[in-house]
């Protein structure tokens, strides 16, 4: 696969996972022993594939409205970084917290 087939199978895999929540998406491009090195997993939440699928949802429950993007992704030889923006409205317990509605954004 070329370095511009991986960014575009890694783009819309994130897409569907985040904007669309299909979790599912993320077993097409994760390993089940990835180890996510977040710092917005919740305390005690693994950091294997299935607990990073508990974050993204999480991401989901608490902002319905979220809205997940990638602004530039590099690949160079078997490694692959890309920086991200998500956007939406914290209704919901949100990283184990709870605030009235308002606007949310961070980046990555």
């Amino acid at each position: 696969m070329s370095s511009e087939e991986v960014k575009t199978r890694m783009f819309n895999t994130f897409m569907d996972a985040f904007n669309n929540g299909n979790l599912s998406a993320l077993d097409t491009i994760c390993a089940p022993n990835m180890v996510d090195h977040s710092t917005a997993a919740a305390s005690g939440q693994p950091n294997d594939l299935e607990g990073f699928k508990k974050r993204v949802n999480g991401h989901r429950i608490g902002m319905p409205d979220l809205r997940f993007s990638i602004m530039n992704m590099i690949i160079e030889g078997d490694w692959m970084a890309f920086q991200w923006e998500m956007v939406g409205t914290h209704t919901g317990p949100y990283m184990a917290v709870r605030l009235p509605a308002i606007p949310s954004a961070s980046w990555g």
